[in-house]
């Protein structure tokens, strides 16, 4: 039935426009607009000659359509900022690995420092992986790489990144094949 889809957008709208009002209550255009919307409404519900109960459950309708549509939407962007979290977390737990790779540390300071900090990078970046798909994982110790290259580096921490770094293109030409 066109009438009623065309309520329910008008009835819709009308819900945003009390919100926006709400929100921004010393704006006036807000409140004009409202005022507006709820007489096309109203004129529209006239028109429509639709009994009193179904317009009662389409209003109830479109407002469980708009909050389920609000916990999605808010669902989705709370999943993207996890996402951004990770990400940050990834590379920051790769750079440092890096980093410890590349340093010259003594031996015995090393062997104490290193088993720890790799399983638990090695840990995270399967999780990591398993996630987001090696794709991402790539671009983002590509970035890392890219980021250490531009820091102050001594010729033999220079050869060590360089050979992390060719080490990671054979394992995407593996992963690629």
């Amino acid at each position: 039935m066109n009438t009623e889809k065309d309520l329910r957008r008008k009835y819709s709208d009308l819900l945003f426009a009390k919100q926006n009002e709400q929100k921004y209550p010393d704006q006036k255009g807000y409140g004009k607009k409202r005022e507006k919307i709820e007489r096309q409404y109203w004129d529209a519900v006239l028109k429509s000659k639709l009994p009193k109960e179904q317009l009662e459950t389409m209003e109830k309708q479109v407002i469980n359509e708009l909050e389920e549509f609000a916990e999605l939407y808010k669902q989705n962007v709370e999943n993207d900022l996890d996402s951004d979290k990770e990400r940050q977390t990834f590379r920051e737990l790769f750079k440092h690995k890096v980093l410890e790779d590349i340093s010259e540390h003594e031996p015995k300071q090393q062997k104490e420092e290193s088993p720890f900090n790799k399983q638990q990078y090695e840990a995270k970046a399967k999780e990591f992986e398993q996630r987001y798909g090696y794709d991402v994982v790539y671009a983002l110790k590509r970035e890392v790489l890219d980021e250490i290259k531009e820091m102050d580096l001594t010729p033999a921490q220079r050869e060590k990144l360089q050979q992390i770094e060719t080490e990671l293109e054979k394992e995407k030409k593996c992963t690629k094949n």
